[in-house]
């Protein structure tokens, strides 16, 4: 059995299913977030990933499974497929990046704390 050790990790790669297969993967990197460790290790938009850790990379599903264990401040390798060759990467996730607006439900953020207080209207 696997576990995560530590808190959560974030790498700050955005994917998307490709039209073609790779290798047997569809997962193509299409970009990444702003100051997220994937822009500082050199991967590329339209690189294919093939492994994340331990976990052959098929289809989305994977990644969900593979950064189900990525812990913060551990490094883990991530493998694509890039011109013609595989190449692999180690990066060190972070702590997830806080969403860059408050998110809303039927309430309001009030009194600048970051709690959710809700506020009934008429």
């Amino acid at each position: 059995m696997r576990v995560r050790r530590g808190p959560a990790g974030w790498v700050g790669v955005n994917i998307e299913d490709g039209d073609k297969e790779y290798k047997e993967s569809r997962v193509v990197i299409t970009g990444f977030e702003d100051n997220s460790p994937a822009t500082e290790i050199g991967l590329q938009p339209g690189d294919i990933l093939m492994q994340v850790g331990s976990v052959k990379i098929h289809s989305i599903a994977d990644v969900r499974n593979a950064s189900f264990f990525l812990s913060a401040d551990q490094k883990v390798s991530i493998s694509v497929y890039r011109d013609g060759r595989n190449v692999t990467f180690d990066v060190i996730p972070s702590l997830p990046q806080q969403p860059r607006f408050p998110v809303f439900a039927p309430g309001y953020l009030l009194n600048g704390d970051n709690a959710l207080r809700l506020k009934l209207e008429n």
